[in-house]
């Protein structure tokens, strides 16, 4: 995580926000460009170029298994199981993290499949290949057609890019206050989801309002 100074006076006046617009467009520009750096080489990448725009803190690196799940995520999907719809999980973290947030996911129901992305063989990627995956994946288990899969995501130019541009509708989750949400993230997205929801609660909502 990158935490700009906001306190004293900052080199060249960039506010915090400035620096956040910049460490965004640079991992952006970074992951499009290089789909072999572990996650971690890509945070120190983006950050490394923002050391001429002001003051900033060093990473605070903080274990991924610590995070704690959105409220809503567990029982919202579970909804939309329980309404007929498939759940597949595209992990973009390492596998220690993801087994470690899986049960906190798996809210009284269990994941319909899995795929097994380069994420959690230790490379993270913006390429292609998880999603071409995900949609051989779906096509096989449950005869799905691309345009019959929703790639739902916080992560705008990771997920919503690639799975757009391989012809998949896609849903963007921009959590209010949310990194991934930002005004500046959204200002970068080469391509637009299918829709934009403010929470997971809020696309069962809609998902089963369209049954």
């Amino acid at each position: 995580m990158l935490y700009p100074r906001t306190e004293g006076k900052q080199r060249d006046g960039h506010l915090a926000m400035d620096l956040l617009r910049r460490y965004l467009e640079q991992e952006a520009k970074t992951i499009r460009s290089n789909t072999t750096l572990t996650y971690f080489d890509l945070v120190e990448s983006a950050r490394l170029s923002l050391l001429d725009a002001g003051q900033i803190h060093p990473l605070t690196k903080v274990r991924a298994p610590r995070w704690k799940v959105w409220p809503d995520a567990g029982t919202a999907l579970k909804k939309l199981q329980t309404k007929g719809y498939r759940i597949v999980a595209l992990p973009n973290v390492d596998r220690s993290t993801f087994t470690a947030i899986r049960p906190l996911l798996e809210d009284g129901f269990q994941f319909d499949a899995i795929v097994d992305t380069p994420s959690v063989r230790g490379i993270f990627t913006q390429d292609e290949d998880p999603y071409k995956d995900t949609i051989r994946l779906c096509g096989d288990k449950f005869h799905a057609t691309p345009k019959q899969i929703l790639m739902v995501s916080t992560g705008g130019y990771r997920c919503i890019e690639p799975s757009t541009l391989l012809g998949t509708p896609t849903a963007w989750v921009r959590r209010d206050g949310s990194l991934e949400g930002s005004e500046q993230l959204a200002e970068i997205l080469v391509t637009k989801p299918t829709f934009t929801v403010g929470s997971l609660e809020e696309l069962s909502e809609v998902l089963v309002g369209n049954i």
